[in-house]
């Protein structure tokens, strides 16, 4: 906790100094909420120091918080933070599974999904009409964790009454 309160603490010093650490300094807007935002409107790339620290420093807070106590709607996350690798693995299948899928429901044919006639557009070339609007990305991305948490659930559960030493890289 005091390491997030520390890094929010130089942020707010260097932040309100103003000279140093993003390349846009903050200035008073026309009201206080533009102003606030202006303060913490942080260059990303290439990270800087104040980028780091307003990142880091919540992260911290809320790593501290939920620490203390899982909050219930958070026991799913705990239980795929568990197998952080196996997730992604497996993640990396499924979404190409659905694309898969997504391809012989829109065009007849999985090709699309699994080809691409240049390197520069590899791993598929899509079709003009491909990109999905945000609500079907966020439904996928929904799908995806409903199918993966079963197999993320029984794999911590395997993990833990398996004591593998290779176990642990996966």
């Amino acid at each position: 906790m005091r390491a997030g309160l520390a890094a929010l603490a130089v942020f707010a010093v260097l932040r309100l100094a103003n000279i140093y650490g993003d390349p846009r300094p903050w200035s008073i807007q026309k009201d206080a909420a533009f102003t606030v935002l202006s303060f913490i409107n942080i260059t990303k790339t290439p990270p800087s120091l104040l980028f780091v620290l307003i990142t880091i420093g919540p992260g911290l807070l809320f790593l501290r918080w939920f620490d203390a106590s899982t909050p219930r709607f958070l026991r799913a996350a705990l239980t795929i933070g568990r197998v952080p690798m196996f997730y992604f693995l497996a993640h990396v299948l499924i979404i190409h599974l659905i694309a898969t899928f997504a391809a012989v429901v829109r065009y007849g044919s999985a090709a699309i999904a699994s080809s691409s006639p240049t390197l520069d557009k590899y791993p598929m070339t899509q079709p003009a009409d491909w990109p999905a609007s945000l609500p079907v990305v966020y439904a996928t991305w929904v799908l995806a964790l409903l199918l993966l948490y079963p197999l993320c659930s029984w794999y911590a559960k395997y993990k833990a009454t398996h004591p593998s030493p290779w176990l642990s890289y996966l």
